[in-house]
């Protein structure tokens, strides 16, 4: 402070005090402090002297200013002092986690076409991936021959070689000759077999109780229900049956054919070939004035027919609204060929002798028979002996007397009919639709 004194002059010394660093609010603590100091090393001694340091209450961060200040008026070095007591240990530096470390160096780089796949287990073998490369080493010895492998399959059939050549005796060669072996032992015999039967029991029970060992096949009736049953693995398994045929005792006799015959005294004329005559066939079954129109009627007639073996040229004996009876049969065969029943009896000489105006007289005594043979007059599958027609005696269709193209059942609806045991074909009964008639069909022509 002397020293800048002497520089500036007595009007800067005041900037020149040792303080001047120090801030304001600590300059009267240094004053204070560098009095005690005087005072504390009056009364403790030279000893004592380190102990009154001057800057005790100084902040430390201003006690390097103040050393300098009092440097110039500090006395020799004190003596040292008696050692402090131990401080407390410090902290375990484990259990403190101290701040993350900078980043390293980056790994290898590693090629993923070096991996290589191993088709035995079906993962990646890595064996060899990460090992330097080296030159391969010598070829070692041969090893020991290995186990017999396993027999592969069978190969394909060889094509077939040229026949061999059997030398003789003489040194000539000669082709060879197949000869056959000795027959081979026979063979053993084959499983049993079952012949299936048809066994009858007069109710369902009876036959539960007798058919438990009865092979898979064997079929079975019971009378009491009129019912077939077939024999499968898990029981009886009962056979649907078609539609019933009713017996008869008016089946069309197996007699032979006879050019005439008698009936009751009377005469009548039968036609031994069938290709010189046209049939007058009734239906299977009778039916109401709806025949589902006259198409169905004539189909019904055309099926039947060919059911039952005969030529298929047979149509309804029914007038509608778009037919007269008259032309059903075809021109050429309406004067020349006789119309007969089934069996082949006469019943007209021809075809318009039907429709002269008298209404078709006929012999009783002479049977109308079904596609099936049943004589419908004496049969009681048909109660009313009548038959539809929708026609005039000549043959000609009736306006409102067809049961509307016979296609209505009603009581109120009304046609045409005749009852044949009147003696007439075309009697002209009005009845209602209702009723259930016999339904005629007539072989319209002769195939070539």
């Amino acid at each position: 402070m002397s020293v800048c004194q002497e520089k500036r002059g007595q009007k800067m010394r005041l900037a020149c005090h040792p303080g001047t660093d120090v801030p304001p609010h600590h300059k009267f603590k240094t004053r204070e402090c560098l009095q005690q100091m005087s005072v504390c090393q009056e009364k403790r001694g030279q000893k004592m002297k380190s102990a009154c340091h001057p800057c005790k209450n100084v902040p430390p961060h201003h006690k390097s200013k103040t050393g300098v200040s009092l440097q110039k008026r500090e006395g020799s070095k004190g003596v040292k002092g008696d050692a402090g007591q131990k401080g407390e240990p410090g902290k375990d530096g484990l259990s403190v986690s101290g701040p993350p470390g900078p980043p390293g160096p980056p790994g290898p780089m590693i090629n993923l076409q070096e991996l290589l796949l191993n088709d035995t287990d079906g993962f990646f073998n890595f064996s060899g991936s990460f090992k330097p490369q080296r030159p391969a080493g010598p070829q070692g010895p041969k090893g020991d021959v290995g186990l017999p492998g396993v027999q592969g399959p069978p190969g394909l059939k060889g094509e077939r070689g040229e026949p061999g050549l059997v030398i003789a005796a003489d040194g000539s060669s000669m082709s060879a000759v197949t000869i056959a072996g000795p027959p081979g032992p026979p063979g053993p015999p084959g499983p049993s077999g079952h012949t299936s039967s048809l066994r009858t029991f007069s109710t369902r029970e009876n036959m539960m109780q007798h058919t438990l060992r009865d092979p898979e096949g064997t079929m079975t009736y019971v009378s009491g229900t009129g019912t077939l049953f077939l024999k499968v693995p898990q029981g009886w398994k009962e056979i649907q049956l078609g539609n019933l045929i009713y017996l008869s005792n008016n089946i069309i006799p197996q007699d032979e054919p006879r050019p005439a015959y008698q009936i009751r005294g009377d005469t009548m004329e039968r036609m031994q070939s069938v290709k010189e005559r046209l049939n007058l066939v009734a239906l299977n079954q009778p039916h109401s004035g709806d025949m589902m129109g006259l198409n169905t009627a004539d189909r019904m007639c055309y099926e039947q027919a060919k059911a039952m073996g005969l030529a298929p040229n047979y149509r309804a004996f029914i007038s509608s609204h778009r037919q007269d009876l008259v032309h059903v049969v075809y021109p050429g065969f309406r004067e020349t060929l006789p119309v007969t029943n089934l069996r082949g009896d006469v019943m007209f000489r021809n075809w318009r002798a039907i429709f002269n105006g008298s209404g078709g007289p006929i012999n009783t005594k002479i049977p109308i028979y079904s596609f099936d043979g049943r004589d419908v007059l004496a049969d009681p599958f048909w109660p009313h002996k009548s038959i539809w027609h929708g026609s005039t005696s000549r043959g000609l269709r009736v306006v409102d007397r067809h049961c509307e193209t016979w296609r209505a059942d009603h009581m109120s609806v009304t046609g045409l009919s005749s009852s044949l045991t009147s003696g007439q074909l075309l009697g002209q009964q009005i009845r209602s639709c209702s009723n259930q008639y016999i339904v005629l069909c007539i072989e319209t022509h002769k195939n070539p």
